[in-house]
């Protein structure tokens, strides 16, 4: 299994579980209680780091169920797949994937596999900081919007107009589509490939003889923005990684590249090379009314980046 095709089914199991238990968080936080805006900024704060602690469960799991095929899992030499979905392992049952591939690692440290599953499961030693640190934002940035809310509501006497507005408020940051419920599915899936980017790089770096650097692998489907898109199979020296995620929800990975591929061109199809054989009417959405001149070979994906910079951030990876 490579990094890529690794990658994508764990996108597929965080897309099948994460609706659920944003669900379950948001519908919490509609019910918070509280008497001040202080209170229910505290209260909304527990129940999100309720969510957290949920995520990190979830991942211990998708570690566990990576466990059986972590020898393949950085194969650089592996074909890129266009899209796949979470057949290679299940996160309860372990891996079914019962095909015999030579391990592409050889020379590589075994025992550093064992620090590889923990990288990937907490995103390197930075994640419980990230953590906290969202937690707080979260908590600051409710509390600053629900006083503000119970301020306009209750004057200077009228404290039940004032919980009231603010915990309306707080119930319509909590819906899915409100900032509550877009920071919760962001905040997931930017952790969960904020670690596997992590532990890539430390697996390299820790085998610097096996690997010379890394290459930008986006995801070839409709919903990789034209900047990743753009980045696909460049290459970046082993002690000058690419800054990845490029955004929120990024999916890219940073896949290691063995030393003597360091110089081949990357396997499979890049990004562009999909797009072309895609309908027009995703050129459209993804590049803007200039997308003919890609179509035509007169341009290619880092042109728009370049020259059409409005277009870099006109779609984002859901």
């Amino acid at each position: 299994m490579s990094a890529v095709h690794f990658g994508l089914q764990a996108d597929e199991m965080l897309r099948t579980w994460l609706p659920g238990e944003a669900g379950r968080t948001l519908a919490a936080l509609r019910r918070v209680e509280g008497e001040s805006p202080e209170a229910l900024a505290d209260e909304a704060a527990r129940t999100l780091e309720a969510f957290t602690v949920s995520l990190d469960e979830f991942l211990r799991r998708v570690v566990r169920a990576a466990a059986p095929v972590l020898p393949q899992f950085l194969s650089a030499r592996s074909a890129r797949p266009e899209r796949t979905t979470a057949g290679g392992f299940d996160p309860d049952e372990g891996s079914d994937d019962e095909t015999e591939v030579e391990d592409p690692l050889d020379g590589v440290d075994d025992a550093f596999l064992l620090l590889f599953l923990w990288l990937l499961l907490w995103g390197g030693a930075d994640h419980e900081q990230r953590r906290r640190e969202w937690l707080l934002r979260r908590r600051m940035d409710l509390y600053t919007t629900l006083r503000s809310a119970w301020a306009q509501a209750a004057g200077e006497a009228d404290r039940e107009a004032g919980r009231a507005a603010a915990k309306s408020e707080l119930r319509r940051q909590a819906r899915p589509d409100g900032p509550l419920g877009q920071y919760v599915s962001a905040y997931a899936r930017t952790e969960f490939w904020i670690g596997v980017n992590a532990a890539l790089r430390a697996v390299a770096e820790r085998n610097a003889g096996t690997f010379a650097g890394y290459r930008w692998s986006a995801v070839l489907d409709e919903r990789t923005c034209v900047r990743c898109a753009a980045m696909d199979g460049k290459f970046f020296p082993l002690d000058a990684p690419p800054q990845i995620p490029l955004h929120p929800r990024c999916r890219c990975l940073a896949v290691p590249v063995e030393t003597r591929q360091q110089t081949a061109p990357p396997r499979g199809q890049t990004f562009g090379n999909w797009l072309r054989k895609q309908p027009s009417s995703l050129h459209d959405e993804l590049l803007g009314p200039d997308a003919a001149a890609f179509a035509a070979g007169r341009r290619t994906i880092g042109d728009y980046v370049s020259f059409r910079g409005r277009y870099a951030a006109r779609r984002r990876a859901p």
